[in-house]
């Protein structure tokens, strides 16, 4: 099956270190597709400073576009497009072939997308506009032509809609941003851009409060749908989750699809991970503890708690993500901290020190100075902080109902950390409850399910579960911690591209 892949930044494709996180899914899912058998190309704008580093064969180690890859080459093709009221703005076709053999078609356009800014910002409906129609063009042109046209954003999203304003026949899919408030939203009056009939501007196509909407429109238009996991499809269509796009996802939920993004195993593996003072695996521990010990120190904890160290963190979707379930942990934080636990609180927006429950945790850490740590400022939660805080916890408090959790439960289990969870939230198809086998022997599940969101049930799991797991019964403790280790490599990009080859065949009726 032929794939094309729309992108608006090519960033994580040649320079993945410098990209965000969750977008970092591209050259891991295009190359698990193409590795499946799939005939996978991508279309991007062309973007200078990234694409100088597989000019110079310097390309970041993650992405399609590292050292070896083809010479950057125009195809010749020179297409002209109406943007409004111009008749005829110039967009270059270039192409370069990745080393894995992805093709790689390059947008450029003077003045729109190649210069050394983001390729296409949020406020700029032009430069995505002309991105949409070139893409619309450029399916007409490929030879054989996609099977499936499959968007990342909102300027993807916008050129679904073109496509089905053009009636080509290929199957859609959009998946949806890890950041739904990037919906390419802009004034009435800027529609004329599109150069589109006046009937696509209503509430069942591109108009959403009175505003042109894009990614509502590909929302709309789109045969198919997917979000970050059972977790985040359950999550968008609900007020907090949906970026204000709720109802529209509800709408449409049976076209929205749940499929994990896989972990790059390669990558978050504490076996080889040279930025943890000690390695450990499954079948040997005692280098959890021995990081663990090195952290908490650099944090100003006291190390070696008989009690376990839990961590709080922000869903892994932005940076101003907010901490949930804060409200459902401040009541117990006195409990929790007068056994020798430790609770590292990390991420989430600046704090609100009128809120009941920030005060009840700046609180804490003030009575509790040994134990309780507060990292909130962003410079602080680079990639050595996140992997060193893996090593160092035993559970994770997953105590919300949001988007990008999945992410961040998949690495903690790879690093021997449990989560934590309520359930209904979309995460049993990650991880089951734990029960331990009979006589002690075995062991089933990955977390501490609570069934209530209430804080009395989340004591019961801290107090009735967690804690005599890690004080009184290591052996059960170990076991499940090895289990959670195993889990997560069942989570692989291998097993994501299955899922999504599945989606394209019951697209095309096979």
């Amino acid at each position: 099956m032929k794939i094309l892949f729309v992108v608006a930044d090519p960033r994580p494709l040649f320079l993945p270190d410098s990209a965000s996180r969750a977008s970092a899914r591209l050259p891991a899912l295009c190359l698990e597709l193409q590795r499946a058998g799939h005939e996978v190309s991508i279309v991007s704008p062309y973007h200078a400073p990234s694409l100088a580093n597989v000019a110079s064969g310097s390309g970041s180690g993650g992405g399609v576009g590292r050292a070896g890859a083809g010479k950057i080459k125009p195809t010749g093709v020179t297409i002209s497009f109406p943007l409004g009221a111009r008749s005829d703005v110039a967009v270059e076709t270039w192409e370069v072939r990745a080393p894995q053999g992805l093709q790689v078609f390059l947008l450029k356009s003077a003045g729109y997308f190649e210069g050394p800014d983001a390729p296409i910002a949020e406020h700029d409906l032009a430069a995505g506009a002309l991105f949409a129609k070139a893409v619309v063009e450029l399916t007409r042109r490929l030879n054989p032509a996609p099977d499936v046209v499959q968007a990342h954003d909102w300027p993807g999203a916008l050129a679904l809609v073109l496509l089905r304003a053009a009636r080509l026949p290929f199957s859609t899919t959009l998946v949806l941003p890890a950041d739904l408030r990037a919906q390419g939203s802009f004034p009435v009056e800027d529609f004329n851009l599109l150069n589109l009939g006046w009937e696509w501007f209503t509430p069942a196509g591109m108009e959403f409060y009175g505003r042109l909407n894009c990614l509502k429109a590909g929302i709309v238009v789109a045969d198919a749908l997917v979000a970050d996991g059972e977790g985040d499809r359950r999550a968008v269509q609900t007020p907090a989750g949906g970026g204000g796009l709720d109802a529209v996802l509800r709408e449409h939920a049976g076209r929205l699809h749940g499929i994990i993004d896989g972990l790059d195993e390669a990558a978050w593996n504490p076996s080889t991970d040279k930025l943890l003072p000690r390695k450990y695996r499954p079948a040997a521990l005692g280098g959890k503890r021995t990081s663990a010990n090195v952290f908490l120190a650099s944090l100003g904890l006291k190390k070696a708690p008989v009690g376990p160290v839990f961590t709080l963190t922000r869903p892994a979707v932005d940076g101003t993500a907010p901490l949930e379930g804060l409200e459902q942990l401040a009541p117990i934080l006195n409990e929790i901290l007068n056994d020798d636990a430790r609770l590292i609180v990390a991420g989430g927006p600046a704090p609100d020190p009128s809120a009941a429950p920030e005060r009840a945790l700046a609180l804490a850490a003030k009575r509790f100075p040994e134990k309780v740590a507060l990292v909130r400022d962003p410079a602080d939660l680079d990639e050595r902080f996140e992997r060193s805080l893996l090593a160092a916890a035993d559970f994770t408090l997953v105590l919300g109902r949001g988007r990008g959790v999945g992410a961040g439960v998949l690495r903690a289990l790879r690093y021997g950390v449990v989560p934590i969870v309520p359930a209904g939230t979309g995460l049993e198809t990650l991880v089951d409850d734990y029960r331990p086998g009979a006589n002690g022997a075995g062991v089933h599940g990955h977390a501490l399910y609570y069934y209530s969101p209430t804080t009395d049930a989340l004591v019961d799991t801290v107090f009735g579960r967690a804690r005599p797991l890690v004080a009184e019964q290591p052996v059960r403790w170990e076991a499940l911690r090895q289990h959670a280790m195993a889990r997560a490599g069942k989570f692989n990009w291998a097993r994501t591209a299955a899922e999504y080859s599945a989606l394209y065949a019951k697209l095309r009726g096979q």
